[in-house]
């Protein structure tokens, strides 16, 4: 694996940095390191521990000068990057048998993603969050993969919640994010939503 493939993905692996692109020239010198983070620290904390980690990749003979850092904050992202979308949500039983099937949009693509298994309702909720998975996958970089952990049913004042649990990993390590959503007028579109939400930090520096 080539410096410059290390060196971009050892910074995707880091929570808050949303973008990476770097340029080397001869003798795979640094030449050009240009990051766009998240507000989840300032401008000088995101200087020092990237400065830091860069070093540590690439020796001390590392000219600061060569990084460069755009911090934007959540609204700016979500603009820019945007979420998928739920397009459909279908869903089949038999006496003891339950497929569900869920459809997501995002820049112009559609995936779809699959689970079955027994129909019972705690187990309806994992497959619609596990079809959800699926279905994301379609736009993940093929570094990242998505596991659940878990999707359970609250009531908060008198509200039906939904909250979902996900594992992502990547060759650097396990994160577990957490997502929630109200059930309003679609009960399988909130557990959807749910899943989608546990990912809205991490979605710039995750999928394609």
């Amino acid at each position: 694996m080539e410096i410059k493939q290390i060196l971009e993905e050892k910074l995707r692996s880091i929570e808050g940095i949303l973008a990476v692109s770097s340029k080397f020239g001869t003798e795979n010198k640094l030449e050009a390191l240009n990051l766009i983070v998240d507000n989840s620290r300032n401008y000088s904390q995101w200087r020092r521990e990237i400065s830091q980690l860069v070093s540590e990749l690439m020796g001390d003979d590392l000219d600061p000068a060569v990084i460069n850092i755009a911090v934007w904050n959540s609204r700016d992202l979500a603009q820019s990057w945007g979420r998928p979308k739920v397009d459909k949500v279908s869903f089949e039983t038999s006496a003891d048998h339950a497929q569900v099937r869920v459809c997501l949009s995002w820049r112009g693509d559609h995936f779809w993603g699959e689970a079955s298994g027994p129909n019972t309702a705690a187990f309806v909720r994992m497959l619609i969050s596990q079809a959800t998975l699926r279905a994301l996958e379609g736009f993940l970089k093929e570094s990242f993969s998505l596991s659940l952990l878990g999707c359970q049913e609250l009531t908060i004042q008198d509200r039906a919640l939904i909250v979902v649990c996900v594992s992502v990993c990547s060759s650097y390590g396990e994160q577990t994010l957490t997502g929630s959503a109200f059930v309003k007028n679609n009960y399988l579109e909130a557990v959807v939503k749910a899943t989608l939400d546990s990912l809205n930090r991490i979605w710039g520096r995750i999928s394609i």
